[in-house]
């Protein structure tokens, strides 16, 4: 058959003579360009990533994480309008963190991971609510809040309560030495979640009241889009260079920080 001939099987197969043939030949056109756009904008996310984001890291801008965290939750809000399934959003960050890994410059691994987390909580959230203003709101504070917290969370992770007893030995030589008073680390960490959250879900909102993107924003898109393409499937990473990024400074300064501490204020190596 023609199957034999192309030497692929076809992805869908519908009988003229079906009594729902039009119905499904008119879902898998829906489909098609449904996908189309989630792969487009997928492909643009990424492709700020790897150039605006990672120009930001390298020039340590703060609040660097929240304004890309904001931009990724309106690319999504802007992503999904108008899709026949919501969740299907979630592959926007997807795509565009499987680009960062293609990143020539700065740190892969942790944004890698704070992309696709973010896609799967603001996707979580519209396919549970629905597409309505409360589900953008929330899934957009998800996603700020989650670029506020994957820091402590990785470190936590990593060093259990032996960071929060560091924080703490910081505090009480500073109350000591300077008779300087820091909150606690849970209203510390709170209240940075909360401003990013807020952030990030405003992002969200102001982009399900414009419906689709600025014209500068629209502009970028089109650039990256063109400019991401072509190079995806010649760029690949070999596991040496995955595992690299476990070598650099900036995952490793934290933890080092932590332990010096604990040292100064007592603890044992072995602790």
């Amino acid at each position: 058959g023609v199957e034999q001939i192309l030497g692929r099987k076809f992805d869908a197969v519908i009988p003229a003579d079906a009594p729902d043939a039009l119905a499904r030949l008119q879902r898998a056109c829906e489909d098609y360009g449904e996908w189309t756009r989630l792969g487009l904008f997928g492909g643009a996310a990424g492709g700020i990533e790897m150039t605006v984001g990672s120009a930001l890291h390298a020039a340590k801008v703060p609040l660097r994480g929240l304004a890309l965290s904001s931009l990724q939750a309106a690319m999504m809000v802007f992503a999904g309008g108008g899709l026949s399934q919501p969740g299907r959003v979630v592959w926007v960050p997807f795509i565009s963190g499987g680009l960062k890994a293609l990143s020539p410059a700065g740190n892969r691994v942790r944004p890698m991971i704070a992309i696709i987390m973010q896609g799967l909580l603001f996707g979580a959230s519209v396919q549970v609510l629905g597409w309505n203003l409360v589900a953008l709101g929330l899934g957009g504070a998800l996603v700020g809040a989650w670029a506020a917290l994957q820091g402590f969370a990785l470190q936590y992770l990593m060093m259990g309560q032996e960071m929060v007893r560091a924080y703490d030995a910081v505090v009480l030589w500073l109350a000591e030495k300077w008779q300087v008073t820091a909150p606690g680390l849970p209203w510390l960490v709170g209240a940075w979640a909360l401003l990013h959250a807020a952030v990030a879900g405003g992002a969200s909102l102001t982009a399900w009241r414009l419906r689709r993107p600025p014209a500068a924003l629209q502009k970028i898109i089109d650039q990256e889009t063109a400019r991401v393409t072509p190079a995806t499937p010649a760029a690949k990473l070999g596991w040496s260079r995955r595992l690299r990024e476990f070598g650099r400074w900036q995952f490793w300064l934290p933890l080092l920080v932590v332990a010096g501490i604990l040292l100064a204020s007592g603890r044992s190596w072995e602790a």
